[in-house]
């Protein structure tokens, strides 16, 4: 009876999988590393609106998008503070419902302390928002 040589397969190919299996591996892990990395040095400087327990306003200077976490909008503010909205405000009385949408350079913003309430003053209006919810949704 013949013996099949190729019960072991091609050590080349099966090295050439093993490599390939480790470096993706190496991929998966050090890109989470990195990710984590990423978000704590983001949450360390631009801290949640949501969970800023003192008083909070200024004027916004400029808005950028976050790097670590999807639904996550940046805020600089004339102060020099900075803060971070998430994707999870809205409010149907205005035509941009989202928050995060909704807020522009030259927006004046107020929060008080221990509030989830925020104001933003655009000219002479006054838009509000209560952080984490829906407002004016007939569906709610």
């Amino acid at each position: 009876m013949e013996k099949n040589s190729n019960s072991k397969g091609n050590p080349l190919i099966n090295l050439f999988v093993i490599l390939l299996f480790g470096w993706i591996m190496y991929l998966i892990f050090t890109t989470d590393s990195r990710s984590q990395k990423e978000r704590e040095k983001e949450d360390a400087q631009f801290p949640e609106i949501e969970n800023i327990s003192k008083e909070f306003k200024g004027t916004l200077v400029k808005t950028g998008i976050s790097n670590a976490y999807v639904g996550r909008t940046l805020l600089y503010f004339s102060n020099g503070q900075k803060a971070a909205i998430t994707d999870n405000t809205f409010n149907y009385a205005i035509s941009e419902v989202n928050l995060m949408s909704f807020v522009q350079v030259e927006d004046s913003i107020y929060k008080p302390a221990n509030s989830d309430s925020i104001f933003i003053y655009r000219g002479d209006k006054t838009y509000y928002f209560r952080l984490g919810q829906t407002l004016n949704n007939s569906v709610n």
